[in-house]
Order: C-alpha cells, then sequence, then structure tokens
C-alpha cells in the first residue's frame, strides 16, 4: 500500500506553483524526494490542539453529503451555531461529511466512483481569507482529498490543496472515519476535544522515480523511530525501504534482532570487531557479516526459525543428497 492509501496527512510540499512549494522552497526540491516541507516535521513533532468536529452531514438530515456536493464558510459557521459550539482561532478543524460511512454501506467499488466526485469544502477567496484569519494549522475529513474533487465554478482539480496549504502552511489529513467521534459527540452534546495525531516518521516520503511512467515503484524510503511491534518491522518488504529502530544498548539491539519469527541473514557495523563479533555469535540468523554482507560460495548458506530448514553451499550442502547407512555388527 502507498503512503496515502489510508489516513494520512500530506506533506505540505504535497503540491505547488509558479515553481515554489510552501514557504518559498523552490519546487525543484522535490525531484526524487522532499527535501523540503516533507511530512518527517510533522511526524517528529506530531499535532496537538484543540479539535472542533463539524458534522455536515448531521446539520443537513443526512447519512451522508452527495456526491460534489459543497460546503463553504458560512455553512460551518452555521453548523457550528447549531451544534453550540465555536470555531476558535488555531482549532483544529474536523469536517464530517460521511462519505466513508457511503463507501463502506454502499460496499460496491463500480457505482462508488462511476460519476465520482467528492462532498467538500470548495474555493473561494472568502473561504481561504477565513482560515487566514483563524490561523487553522489543521484540515481533517473523512475524504481523499479534504475538498469537491473539481471545483463547480472554474472546474479545477483540488485548487484548496494550493490556496491552503501551498500558501497558508495548512496541514491536511485525509481518510479519517469520523463517525464514531461524531455519535460520542452528538450523545454527548460536546463537540470540542484534545485532538492528538502524528504521522509515521518517513525520511524521504514515497512515490514513483522520475522518469518511470509505468509500473509499480517507490522511492528509495527511510522509516524513523520504528517499533519492533510495527509490520513494517516484523515483515519484509520488497523494495528500498530502510525501517530504523532505536535500541539503549548492544543487549538491547540484540534483544530487538532476535525478536523476529525469521532469521536469515544480517549484519552489524561497529568500530571495535571484538564487540562485532560477539553480537554476531549472539543473532540468530543463519549468516552474519561484520562491517559487511557477503555469501561466501564455500560455506553453507541457510535460515533459522522461518527462514527455512537445511543448508545449501559448503560441504553441508551436500548432506540433503547423501544416504547413510548405519551396520552393526
Amino acid at each position: 500500500m502507498f503512503l496515502q492509501g489510508s489516513t494520512q496527512y500530506d506533506a505540505l510540499g504535497h503540491v505547488w506553483y509558479d515553481r515554489q512549494l510552501w514557504n518559498g522552497y523552490d519546487a525543484r526540491t522535490t525531484v526524487g524526494t522532499l527535501d523540503k516541507a516533507s511530512v518527517l516535521p510533522i511526524a517528529e513533532k506530531g499535532v496537538v490542539g484543540r479539535g472542533v468536529l463539524i458534522d455536515m452531514a448531521r446539520h443537513r438530515g443526512k447519512q451522508w453529503l452527495d456526491k460534489g456536493e459543497t460546503i463553504d464558510h458560512t455553512d460551518l459557521e452555521a453548523a457550528a451555531a447549531a451544534q453550540n459550539v465555536t470555531i476558535e482561532p488555531h482549532d483544529i478543524l474536523c469536517i464530517r461529511t460521511g462519505f466513508m460511512k457511503y463507501w463502506y454501506d454502499l460496499n460496491d467499488k463500480e457505482k462508488f466512483y462511476d460519476g465520482f466526485i467528492e462532498p467538500g469544502l470548495t474555493y473561494s477567496r472568502e473561504l481561504v481569507e477565513w482560515f487566514q484569519q483563524r490561523e487553522i494549522p489543521n484540515l481533517v475529513t473523512d475524504t481523499i482529498a479534504n475538498e469537491v474533487t473539481s471545483d463547480p465554478a472554474s472546474g479545477v482539480a483540488l485548487p484548496l490543496h494550493c490556496a491552503l496549504m501551498r500558501n497558508l502552511g495548512v496541514a491536511l489529513t485525509e481518510i479519517v472515519w469520523l463517525d464514531d467521534l461524531a455519535a460520542a459527540c452528538a450523545e454527548d452534546g460536546r463537540w470540542s476535544f484534545l485532538y492528538a495525531a502524528a504521522p509515521l516518521k518517513v525520511v524521504g516520503g514515497s512515490g514513483a522515480p522520475a522518469g518511470l511512467e509505468t509500473g509499480w515503484y517507490v522511492q528509495p524510503t527511510l522509516f524513523a523511530n520504528a517499533t519492533n511491534d510495527m509490520r513494517i518491522a516484523r515483515e519484509e518488504i520488497f523494495g528500498p525501504v530502510v525501517t530504523v529502530i532505536p535500541f539503549d544498548d548492544v543487549a538491547d539491539a540484540v534483544r530487538i534482532a532476535n525478536d523476529s519469527d525469521y532469521g536469515l541473514a544480517g549484519s552489524v557495523w561497529t568500530g571495535d570487531q571484538e564487540v562485532g563479533l560477539d553480537v554476531a555469535r549472539r543473532v540468530r540468523t543463519g549468516t552474519y557479516g561484520v562491517n559487511k554482507y557477503s555469501m561466501d560460495m564455500n560455506a553453507p548458506f541457510g535460515g533459522f526459525k522461518q527462514s527455512g530448514l537445511g543448508r545449501e553451499l559448503g560441504p553441508e550442502g551436500l548432506s540433503a543428497f547423501i544416504e547413510y547407512k548405519t551396520i552393526a555388527i
């Protein structure tokens, strides 16, 4: 699954125009990877603040908004007044359209994407100024793009991405399941709460390498500050992806390395060869390198645990082809 395939934060460098990203950065800094305005700074700090949920579907007496149904700032203010909540400066603004519920209840991909155009906010100068005046730092919705897919007046696709992200630095959070939160808020009669969230710490980002128009590719990607219970740490990703897990000391590093269902190969990099050899002896893998990784065709190759049985190569590789016979006298 690519990084924008589920609930996610957009990097501020996600969109641009006139060759400039948010904060005036050159758009060429996005070539190959996001050198500027990536999602990493948001991930390192996280987002915490007063959240306000505006349930537009409930306000309009619907389970979900219709395809292409639009919202502007006056609609947000009217719904907030009906919910007896105010949208204050610096609030994290969450808007429920019910469109994710529509997806699950419909349970028909063909019908969902037939004439596809999401409901949501629609561009106007007044709407953008409304966001600016309130210094909204984060917009959260239950749609793929946080705004109506194509502007009904101009026909331009996703203009608010540039107006809010590129111009104002508003972080966009998309594909968020808000139905349970909306039900709880309605039951309690309270629509404000402590919001806390953070995307994965992804260094370099993900996307198609430049010049490759077809196929499935991912940019070289580093997941920083992962934990060993994450799927990205416990399963092998067949691509240029590295998962980095912090450790306290050598014993902790060995513990983490051995906390795996697999044990095919590994390596340790250290300035102290004796420490490297000690680690190599303690980690449960069939092959291990100290400051290197390579295969010796004269040495046995194979893994521990779920990384296979038996050995290939070397004299031990012949064992499977030998039939031993015992004669007792």
